[in-house]
C-alpha cells in the first residue's frame, strides 16, 4: 500500500543558468543589485522565502490542473516586480522543464533562467544571482507569483497581451484579512494543523498547510486562485481545496479529501482560527499517566527532566497485566505510529510508582520504591531485551543545563510569547563585537541530550538607553526539526559569539544550526541536518583550541542510497566547506547486474572528495574516457533508488554474456529523455571489469 510523503513542499527552484565569461556574470550581478534598489522596502512576506526547503529529497505537488498554457518560445511576457520595476521575460517549455531569459527594462541585459513547471505551477531561478520566480499560469496570457532575491520577496506579474485590464490588482482589504498564521480548530497537543496565508494579488494567494497526528505529518504549499472571495486550489486527481473567510472571522476549508496530501491518519482541519497558538502540554493526570494530584507530584519529582518525555508520548494508552502481582495498575503509552513508548505501573494504595520511557540510548527506568534498582518483570517484558538504564531515585534536573533567572522584564517579555514554558537560557553578551551587550533569551528545557531538551522560543534582545527592550529579528526556534539545546559558541579565527541550536526529531536525527548577529539582524551561517530524518551531525574543534573549526555529517539513509557516508567540513574564510568524504564501499560485486548498479551509484555519489569511491571506480572501470560519460545525478538517483529497493520504474538491465566478455544495456526514462548506456565488461582474474561505455541517450 502506498502512503503519500509526510511533508510536501511544492516549489524548489533549480538554479541553473548561463555560461559566459566572468565579466558577464559580474555585470549581471551589478544589474540585479541595482534593480533591487529600485523596489521599495515593503516585503509582502519574508517568511515566504524562508519556507524554501533545505531537503534535497522532497516531493513536489503534482497538481493535475487543466493547463491551456501554450508554448511561449517566440513570445515575450511583459510585467513588473512589486508594480514598479518593469521587466520582459521569454520562456521555452519542454515537458516539465523551463528555460529562458528576462531583462529589466531599465538595463536591457539578458539574465538566463531555468527551472520546472508542474501543471500550472512553476519555479525558475538564475545561477549568477539569488533571484527566483515562482507562481502560477493564470491563463495563456497571464503569469502571477512571487519574486525573491535573498531575504526579500515581492509580487510579480507577467503577460503577453497588451490588454491592460489583465494587470492584477493589489489585494483588497477583505483579502488582507486572510493574511497571517491560522490554527486548526481541532488542534491539540498530539494532533493539529496550521495554515499560513499570504495574499499576492487580488486574485491570488500563497498558502502553506501543515498537519500532524502523533509522529505522522502532512503538508501542502502552493498557490490558490481567488474569485468572489473564494480561493481555489486544484491538485492531484482533481482534489479541490477551497478557502473562504466566514462570518465569525475564521478560515473555512472545504475539500473532497482533507487527508489527500497527508500521511495515514493525518488530515487537515476544516476551520482555522487566529486565536492564541499556545497549546499547553497536558498534565500526567490528564493523560492517564497517574490517577491523582498526589501521584502527579510524586511522578513529576521522580522523573525530573524526563517528565516531559512521558507527556510527549502519552497520546493514548492501553491497560496491561501486572506480571509481578504487586497490585499495580499497568498502562502502556504511545503516539500514532509509535506505540509502546512508555509504561507506568502504580499501586494505588501505597502510591508506589514504577515507570519507564524510551530514550535515544536506551530505556530510562524510575521508581520510588526501596528496591528501585531492579526493574519488575512487567517492565522487562515490555522492554523486549532493550537496555534499561536505572535512573537515580528522586531524580533531579541535570545541573549542567543552562537556566538563569533573568530580570523581571525579560520574564514578562517571554511570557507574552510563551505562557507554557520557563526560561531555558538567559545570556548577556556582546555577540557581534560592537561594544554593546545583547541578551539571548530562550524558553523551554535546555539540555545536551536530544531526548530531554525542548526549546520553543529563542530571541535576541537589546536594551536602549531608557532600558526598553528591542527585539532583533524573529523567533530563531522556528525550524523543521525540534531544538533540544541552545548555547553560545565561538568559531575559529573570530572574536564574535554565535548562537548554536541543536536539532533533533527525537528518534534518529541530530543536527544543528548556527546564527550570527550582523547589522542587528540574526543570520543563519550554517545548517546541517539530514532532510531524511536520519543522520547524526556534530560540530567539531579539530585543533583543540576551544573554538569550533568544522563539523562532520554522518549519513546512511535513502539520500545516499543507503551507503554509510561521513562528510567532513572545515571552516575556511568564515565559511564551512567540504574537505573530505569517507564512504564505506561494500565488497566488489560478483555478478554483472550488481556491478552496473554499484558503478552507477558511486558515480552519482561521487563528489570528488572520496578516495574510497575513486579507488573502487578505478577497480570497476578501466575505460579511460569514463568521466566524459554523463550520468546525471538528478535523473539517475530516483531510478537507482527504485532499483535497489525493488520498486517499479527502476533501471532495466539486459545482459548478453559470452565466455569472458559481456554486453550490458542499462535503460531508464526521466521526463522527456530516454537514457541508454551500453557497458562492455571483460572478466579479469575472475571478476568482471567495465572496459567501455557508450551513452546513447536521446530525447523522447
Amino acid at each position: 500500500m502506498k502512503f503519500r510523503i509526510a511533508i510536501i513542499i511544492l516549489l524548489i527552484p533549480l538554479l541553473t543558468g548561463c555560461s559566459g565569461d566572468e565579466k558577464d556574470v559580474e555585470n549581471t550581478n551589478v544589474i540585479v543589485s541595482e534593480a533591487s534598489k529600485e523596489i521599495n522596502n515593503e516585503s509582502i512576506n519574508e517568511d515566504l522565502n524562508n519556507k524554501k526547503n533545505r531537503d534535497n529529497k522532497v516531493m513536489e505537488n503534482k497538481g493535475d490542473h487543466e493547463s491551456s498554457t501554450k508554448s511561449t518560445e517566440d513570445d515575450w511576457f511583459v510585467g513588473a516586480i512589486n508594480d514598479n520595476l518593469k521587466i520582459h521575460m521569454k520562456l521555452d517549455m519542454k515537458g516539465n522543464k523551463i528555460s529562458g531569459k528576462y531583462y529589466y527594462d531599465k538595463y536591457k541585459k539578458d539574465i538566463i533562467i531555468s527551472g520546472y513547471r508542474d501543471g500550472n505551477i512553476f519555479s525558475v531561478g538564475t545561477k549568477d544571482s539569488k533571484e527566483t520566480i515562482e507562481g502560477m499560469f493564470i491563463s495563456d496570457n497571464l503569469i502571477e507569483g512571487i519574486w525573491t532575491d535573498g531575504d526579500v520577496t515581492y509580487p510579480i506579474y507577467l503577460m503577453n497581451d497588451k490588454d491592460s485590464s489583465l494587470i492584477p490588482k493589489k489585494p483588497n482589504n477583505t483579502l488582507m484579512e486572510w493574511k497571517g498564521n491560522w490554527q486548526g480548530g481541532n488542534s491539540g497537543y498530539y494532533r493539529g494543523s496550521r495554515l499560513i496565508i499570504e495574499p499576492i494579488f487580488n486574485n491570488l494567494i500563497k498558502f502553506d498547510l501543515s498537519a500532524f497526528n502523533g509522529t505522522r505529518l502532512g503538508g501542502l504549499s502552493s498557490f490558490a486562485v481567488v474569485e468572489n472571495n473564494i480561493a481555489t486550489f486544484i491538485g492531484e486527481e482533481g482534489i479541490k481545496y477551497i478557502f473562504t473567510l466566514n462570518n465569525e472571522g475564521n478560515i473555512k476549508l472545504n475539500s473532497d479529501d482533507y487527508s489527500y496530501y497527508c500521511g495515514a491518519g493525518v488530515s487537515f482541519d476544516s476551520i482555522y482560527t487566529k486565536k492564541d497558538f499556545t497549546i499547553a502540554p497536558p498534565t500526567a493526570k490528564e493523560v492517564g499517566l497517574v490517577y491523582s494530584k498526589e501521584q502527579e507530584d510524586i511522578f513529576k519529582n521522580l522523573t525530573g527532566e524526563y517528565y516531559r518525555n512521558f507527556i510527549e508520548v502519552a497520546q493514548f494508552f492501553s491497560e496491561e497485566e501486572d506480571l509481578d502481582g504487586i497490585g499495580a495498575n499497568v498502562r502502556t503509552f504511545g503516539l500514532l505510529s509509535y506505540p509502546d513508548a512508555a509504561i507506568v505501573m502504580i499501586n494505588q494504595q501505597e502510591n508506589l510508582i514504577k515507570a519507564a520511557v524510551h530514550g535515544l540510548d536506551g530505556i530510562y527506568y524510575f521508581s520510588n520504591s526501596e528496591d528501585y534498582g531492579e526493574p519488575p518483570e512487567t517492565i522487562k517484558e515490555w522492554a523486549k531485551g532493550q537496555e534499561i538504564i536505572i535512573c537515580e531515585n528522586k531524580y533531579k534536573q541535570n545541573k549542567s543545563n543552562i537556566s538563569i533567572n533573568p530580570p523581571k522584564k525579560y520574564i514578562d517579555f517571554m511570557k507574552k510569547r510563551d505562557k507554557s514554558n520557563d526560561i531555558a537560557l538567559y545570556a548577556k553578551e556582546d555577540i557581534n563585537g560592537d561594544g554593546d551587550y545583547e541578551v539571548i533569551l530562550a524558553s523551554g528545557i535546555n539540555s545536551d541530550k536530544e531526548e530531554l531538551g525542548y526549546i520553543e522560543h529563542i530571541y535576541i534582545l537589546k536594551e536602549d538607553s531608557q532600558g526598553n527592550l528591542k527585539q532583533l529579528g524573529d523567533n530563531l526556534a522556528r525550524s523543521g526539526y525540534s531544538i533540544y539545546q541552545v548555547r553560545l559558541i565561538e568559531l575559529n579565527n573570530s572574536s564574535k559569539k554565535y548562537i548554536y541550536c541543536g536539532l533533533t526529531n527525537g528518534v534518529s536525527l541530530r543536527g544543528f544550526s548556527i546564527f550570527e548577529l550582523s547589522e542587528d539582524k540574526p543570520k543563519m551561517i550554517a545548517y546541517s541536518a539530514s532532510a531524511t530524518g536520519s543522520g547524526f551531525d556534530e560540530l567539531k574543534d579539530f585543533n583543540g583550541d576551544g573554538k569550533f573549526d568544522g563539523y562532520v555529517q554522518n549519513r546512511s539513509s535513502y539520500d545516499v542510497l543507503y551507503y554509510e557516508i561521513k562528510n567532513t567540513y572545515i571552516l575556511k574564510n568564515d565559511e564551512f566547506v567540504l574537505d573530505k568524504t569517507w564512504v564505506d564501499v561494500p565488497e566488489y560485486p560478483e555478478n554483472i547486474k550488481d556491478i552496473i548498479i554499484q558503478y552507477m551509484s558511486l558515480r552519482v555519489l561521487n563528489n570528488g572528495k572520496s578516495p574510497e569511491i575513486d579507488k573502487r571506480l578505478s577497480q570497476m572501470c578501466t575505460y579511460d574516457k569514463a568521466e566524459d560519460i554523463d550520468i546525471p545525478e538528478s535523473s539517475t538517483y530516483t531510478v537507482l533508488y527504485n532499483t535497489i529497493m525493488g520498486n517499479d520504474k527502476g533501471i532495466e538491465i539486459n545482459i548478453e554474456e559470452e565466455d569472458n566478455i559481456a554486453k550490458t544495456v542499462a535503460t531508464f526514462s526521466d521526463n522527456d529523455i530516454k537514457y541508454k548506456y551500453i557497458f562492455r565488461l571483460i572478466k579479469i582474474e575472475n571478476r568482471w571489469v567495465i572496459d567501455d561505455i557508450k551513452n546513447l541517450s536521446e530525447n523522447l
